[in-house]
């Protein structure tokens, strides 16, 4: 992170960049969510379009997350430009 002017935080050797397509802040049993999650892996993949991504920095709070972008980054044009 020094490269990029970022202060070292803790080592991130076990860090794994990752999407999220959920949050669930609150105690459930697990077999219903992994079944409807199970069926969507089913489904055709479709094009996404991704004009910029963003690095952030998340913490919990309590029982939520909040973040602060970090660093943005632009990516090509938009598709309708």
């Amino acid at each position: 992170m020094a490269p990029f002017g970022l202060p070292p935080r803790k080592p991130t050797a076990l860090f794994r960049p990752h999407l999220s397509l959920a949050y669930n802040n609150r105690s459930r049993p697990a077999a219903p969510v992994i079944e409807a999650v199970t069926a969507l892996r089913g489904l055709p993949p479709v094009d996404l379009h991704v004009r910029e991504v963003r690095l952030v920095e998340l913490r919990r709070e309590g029982r939520s997350y909040r973040w602060d972008v970090v660093r943005s980054l632009p990516l090509g044009c938009s598709p309708e430009s």
